[in-house]
């Protein structure tokens, strides 16, 4: 679960003030959706960055207002007219699709994430990378036949070095 939220009701609410006047929508409901868009950036970005964010990105910031920001007029879709959706294609789709779009990019790496300051925040070094404690040594387990199978003697060089 995600420690932190990337954006805030207010800043939500001010993408669309008006929506604030659905009795549908509440605070508690919007930090909700707030809640679940953090957790969604933290798992997508995961793999490219640290997360979660400690100094939230401006543009991690503008994507999670984004996606709540559609979030909270599904629901009011839901309740209020939910046979009418072209209102919510016109504005929050746009705004959805693009949010996705951006967040994609970002944790692909196609995109250079930057804090407040304009500068680069670093890519995690174990990016796409396997670890094993076996990297520096020759495979136990290979196309051989199992009664050919030996532990590489470096390896037990290595472990009989620790142990003393």
């Amino acid at each position: 679960m995600s420690l932190s939220a990337y954006t805030s009701v207010e800043s939500v609410l001010s993408l669309a003030p008006a929506i604030g006047s659905f009795s549908t929508v509440t605070s508690a409901r919007i930090a909700g959706f707030i809640s679940a868009v953090s957790v969604k950036i933290d798992s997508k970005m995961g793999r490219v960055y640290d997360t979660p964010f400690s100094a939230t990105p401006p543009d991690i910031i503008r994507i999670s207002s984004d996606l709540a920001m559609a979030m909270t007029l599904r629901s009011i879709l839901v309740f209020a007219a939910p046979s009418n959706t072209e209102w919510y294609e016109k504005f929050a789709g746009g705004l959805e699709e693009g949010a996705n779009a951006d967040l994609a990019d970002y944790a692909k790496g196609e995109r250079t994430l930057v804090n407040s300051a304009g500068d680069v925040i670093a890519r995690i070094t174990t990016q796409n990378k396997f670890l094993s404690a076996n990297k520096d040594y020759k495979p136990i387990f290979d196309m051989r036949d199992p009664s050919d199978w030996r532990v590489d003697p470096d390896r037990l060089d290595a472990e009989k070095n620790e142990d003393t």
